[in-house]
């Protein structure tokens, strides 16, 4: 698997797109379907049905980053947690990309490519 960047000002270029390369920089980045209002609600409902346990794990407060790659068919796969791994939160971060709809592809030219996404939860006790 190799790793690319594309031209991250967003100008199409004449150079050939390999889609089996993983992008850090595509054209248009991978997002969640619906965009990011319906990524917020995703993840709501999926804190919300842990919650119980997300209070008592104090470990789980503040703000977890996951990295990942979309595929060309929206497929979240090789997720890794960045911070609070080991945490409530970060299983639940990690169950609703692993277990959630399909994302919409990164492209570049117009063409579906694998690519780098990386995403953030976080979870406060008032």
């Amino acid at each position: 698997m190799s790793y690319s960047q594309a031209d991250s000002l967003g100008s199409k270029s004449n150079l050939p797109v390999n889609t089996d390369s993983v992008y850090e920089k595509p054209e248009v980045e991978a997002q969640f379907p619906g965009g990011e209002k319906k990524w917020n609600r995703h993840i709501q409902l999926m804190l919300e049905k842990k919650i119980d346990d997300l209070v008592d794990d104090k470990k789980s407060r503040g703000t977890c980053s996951v990295k990942f790659i979309v595929d060309t068919n929206g497929v979240v796969s090789s997720l890794r947690v960045m911070t609070l791994e080991g945490t409530v939160l970060a299983k639940v971060a990690s169950t609703a990309l692993l277990d959630g709809p399909a994302w919409v592809p990164a492209t570049i030219n117009g063409v579906k490519v694998k690519s780098i996404r990386y995403q953030k939860v976080t979870f406060k006790v008032n």
